[in-house]
């Protein structure tokens, strides 16, 4: 199967872009290791770099041990703070299958990095910060959803009819004042015009 991967680097903190990697669907979490390896080497550091934990020197050659894959959710590579905190660690059993691991298929997204590079924070802090999001997350879902109490309910009952009576109020006078200017305006139609009579000379007296 064609798999699609990014590498990520913790110490420049650069994500690469998308690689197509291919795997055997029957393979193994150590065969995704070995197709990434290459892969790995070719993006290793080639010159000291200041790390978590000071400078980082020059990486040789990783093996399959060194390459750490996770499968994470799209969204959170929109922000390169939440790189640190995949679920880096535990990895797969080098002997687990792939079909199990993460249900990958073809054209499904991970993300892969040398594990020798330092992380800006350990396993315990991204587990904690990832919890933290959670709660977060759930806080602001319960936010949204409030259960009220039978008193409660009754209120914002109350409160519903005197406004909705409010605004038939508001609506009857608005009809109120529609038909008075309707009305006004008939009237006004209905008013005879002033008839206008020309004065004509009275007939001359016959001669007879």
């Amino acid at each position: 199967m064609l798999l699609r991967a990014r590498h990520w680097s913790p110490v420049s903190k650069v994500l690469g872009d998308v690689e197509e990697i291919g795997v055997l669907r029957t393979g193994n979490f150590s065969d995704l290791g070995a197709a990434l390896a290459p892969s790995v080497n070719e993006k290793r550091l080639a010159k000291p770099l200041e790390g978590a934990g000071g400078a980082v020197e020059p990486l040789g050659e990783a093996t399959v041990e060194d390459v750490y894959a996770v499968k994470p959710f799209a969204y959170l590579l929109k922000d390169l703070a939440n790189l640190p905190t995949l679920k880096w660690e535990p990895q797969p059993k080098a002997e687990t299958k792939l079909s199990n691991w993460g249900r990958l298929k073809d054209g499904d997204l991970i993300v892969y990095k040398d594990n020798r590079e330092p992380e800006d924070i350990t396993p315990e802090m991204a587990d904690k910060l990832a919890a933290e999001q959670l709660q977060t997350t759930i806080a602001h879902e319960e936010a949204g959803f409030q259960i009220f109490s039978p008193q409660q309910q009754k209120e914002r009952e109350e409160a519903r009819k005197i406004e909705n009576e409010q605004l038939k109020k508001e609506q009857e006078e608005k009809v109120k004042m529609i038909h008075a200017a309707a009305m006004e305006r008939a009237n006004e139609g209905s008013e005879a015009p002033a008839t206008i009579t020309s004065e004509l000379p009275p007939p001359a007296p016959s001669s007879s």
